[in-house]
Order: C-alpha cells, then sequence, then structure tokens
C-alpha cells in the first residue's frame, strides 16, 4: 500500500511540474493593428496547430523526456483465512491411528433411560425398585415367545396299521362305486361282484379274539355295525332281483326284501370262528353287550324307510 501511494504522489507532481514549465514559456507579440475596420489576418495553417497543441507534445532538442513511474501495482496478496479450531471438550480418540479401538465411554444417560423409582408391594411393605442404566450400545435380545405363540410340537410319530385298516380300504372302495350319492345302492352292479363280497366279509372270521378284545368300545361297535351292512348287501346282491309269491305281493310291494325268505334268521356268516345271522348281532351284540341303541340308526335295511347307507365304513375315532 505504501509504494503504490508513493507511486500515485510522484505521478500527480510530475503532472503539476510539466504543466508550470509549459506555462513559463514567453507568449509570441500579437501583430500590430492598422484599423478598426481592417480584417485581421488570417492565420498561418501552422500557426493554430502549434497554438492548439500542448506545449509538451514536442520536446527540446536538448531536452530529454522524463520516463513516467511504474504505476502497475503489485499483487494483493488474499488474505489467509484463519483455522478454526473445533472446540475439544471431554473428547477421547475412539481407536489408535492403525491399531485396534478403543472402548467407548459411557455416555450420559438420556432422560428416558434414567433410573425410574416405582414402588413394589413385597410383604405388604413398600420398596424401592432401580432399574439400572441402559447400556450405550445394547446386544440385541432374543423376543421371548408370547401366549399367542405356541413352541412347534413334535409330531407323533406316526402309528402302525391296524388290523382292520386294509379291510376298511377295501370296503370303501366297493362303497363308492356302488352307493349313489342320495343313498340309493345299484344292486344290479354289486351283483356281478359277488365274489369280492365274499372276500370282504372273509375278514372278520379271520379276526383273532384277542386283537377284537384289545379294541376300545368305540372300535367294537363300528366293526359290528360294518359287518352287519356288508352281510346285508352280500344277502341282497345274492337274491337280486327278488321273486315274489302272488299272495305276498298283496301285502308288500314285489321288490320288497320280505320276500326273501329268513333274511334275518337263515343266512349266517362267521365272525371269529362264531356262527352269527343279522338277528343275533341286533339281538345280542347292539341290545346286550355294547348296549348301543343307537347302532340301528347306522344300520342299513335295503328299504326306503331304513337310515341312509353311508359311502364310507364307520371308524370308532369319528362314531
Amino acid at each position: 500500500m505504501n509504494k503504490l501511494l508513493i507511486a500515485i504522489c510522484l505521478t500527480v507532481a510530475f503532472s503539476l511540474g510539466m504543466g508550470g514549465c509549459a506555462g513559463a514559456r514567453p507568449e509570441p507579440e500579437p501583430a500590430p493593428r492598422e484599423s478598426l475596420s481592417a480584417e485581421p489576418p488570417a492565420p498561418e495553417p501552422n500557426a493554430v496547430i502549434a497554438a492548439s497543441a500542448p506545449d509538451f507534445a514536442t520536446p527540446e532538442p536538448n531536452e530529454t523526456p522524463l520516463e513516467p513511474p511504474e504505476t502497475s501495482t503489485p499483487p494483493i496478496e488474499e488474505p489467509t483465512p484463519p483455522i478454526v479450531m473445533p472446540d475439544v471438550v471431554n473428547e477421547t480418540p475412539t481407536s489408535e491411528p492403525n491399531g485396534p479401538p478403543l472402548p467407548e465411554a459411557d455416555p450420559e444417560p438420556k432422560p428416558q433411560e434414567r433410573a425410574v423409582m416405582e414402588p413394589s408391594q413385597v410383604n405388604g411393605s413398600e420398596s424401592e425398585v432401580v432399574a439400572p442404566d441402559a447400556p450405550s450400545d445394547p446386544e440385541p435380545i432374543a423376543a421371548e415367545p408370547t401366549d399367542q405363540e405356541t413352541p412347534p410340537t413334535e409330531e407323533p410319530p406316526p402309528s402302525e396299521p391296524g388290523p382292520l385298516d386294509a379291510f376298511y380300504e377295501d370296503y370303501a372302495e366297493m362303497l363308492r362305486e356302488n352307493v349313489l350319492k342320495d343313498g340309493r345302492v345299484d344292486y344290479a352292479s354289486l351283483r356281478r361282484q359277488r365274489l369280492r363280497l365274499k372276500r370282504l366279509l372273509s375278514v372278520p372270521d379271520e379276526l383273532d379274539p384277542n386283537v377284537y378284545e384289545s379294541f376300545s368300545k368305540e372300535d367294537k361297535l363300528a366293526f359290528w355295525i360294518n359287518t352287519y351292512n356288508l352281510k346285508m348287501l352280500e344277502i341282497i346282491a345274492r337274491n337280486y332281483p327278488i321273486q315274489s309269491s302272488w299272495w305276498l305281493r298283496l301285502t308288500w310291494p314285489p321288490s320288497d326284501i320280505r320276500h326273501i325268505g329268513g333274511i334275518w334268521s337263515d343266512y349266517r356268516f362267521i365272525v371269529m370262528d362264531e356262527e352269527f345271522t343279522l338277528g343275533d348281532v341286533e339281538r345280542r351284540l347292539f341290545a346286550r353287550l355294547l348296549a348301543e341303541p343307537r347302532a340301528y340308526l347306522a344300520t342299513t335295511y335295503a328299504t326306503r324307510s331304513s337310515p341312509t347307507l353311508a359311502r364310507t365304513p364307520y371308524r370308532g375315532a369319528t362314531l
């Protein structure tokens, strides 16, 4: 800045000095006027130019022009911004350079993390329970199962097939093929399957009495209901179409099962090496041993007024 002011002052002084020198030169005397009316002589062309031109335009021979001082301003240096140091208050390095991270200091507990004083009833007196400060970086804790969530239970091992499972499967397949959805039976188709019916009736005959005794009451009742219905279907298929006498038609329809003589007493079948009839099963099993009168609602009499024949065998678990 000092150099710049000195240069400006020298420039102004030099300009004033040159102006003073030009004014000190003598001016040419004007030519005498002849008369007031006479016209002034026309000035010479060169004189006008010399008068109008500045005096310092043409330097004198013995005078050397002064060189103006250097007016170039030096480059202004930009101020360096001050370095602001961040406020460091109680800060500790979290890790050393090229070293393992240092353990973090426990921060000041937040308002919601401060100890909560709650009264609790212990033996009739109030006691204070102080909650510990929460850690700065707690580890994730697995959610405890709620009451709605039930732990997975192990599936029970598959039970061994029962002695009558194959019998019930074959029996169910035969019912689906010959019993309609409304409960009516296709006896014409069932007549062509009499050997199949005979094979199914041999299963109750081969059943071990000791195995039967291990059945529950429901399993025993389901077994006798299925055997009764299977024997009824076998009797109707054997006598289909039913032949009736003219004098019985006066009392019953031509297709009534009562035209089959001895249907409840003469047609016998063997179960566990013991001979039974349909009447024996009703009196001995349903009425006495098992004492379950509701069994009559599950047996069929092959009539329109009897209970509808189910398309699946009866099982003790779903009886």
